[in-house]
């Protein structure tokens, strides 16, 4: 999955519905070229990595673009946050990303 340049309120609705066609495999996001990430859009990603995480399947963002970086640090999130090393490529869960 690749996050929009522009990661916030007005992509994240779009993106969360991607994520929630993955549920029960692993994820990798390709955040490389991410321009802005707003507070929603982090949610949404911290959100999926802790759902990620509970079912046992891998989550991770990878080529996270200095923005994408600099735009976690301000909201407070560190890259391990979002990612999740998987113990199974299954388990599918009828609750979802919150």
């Amino acid at each position: 999955l690749t996050l929009p340049a522009i990661y916030d309120i007005s992509s994240s609705g779009d993106f969360h519905s991607e994520l929630c066609d993955q549920i029960g495999f692993g994820v990798v996001v390709d955040a490389s070229c991410v321009r802005h990430v707003g507070a929603l859009g982090a949610q949404v990603l911290v959100s999926a990595a802790r759902f990620w995480r509970s079912e046992g399947v891998s989550f991770s963002v990878d080529g996270g673009s200095e923005a994408f970086s600099l735009g976690l640090a301000r909201l407070g999130i560190e890259a391990s946050d979002l990612s999740v090393s998987g113990h199974s490529s299954s388990g599918h869960s009828s609750e979802g990303v919150s």
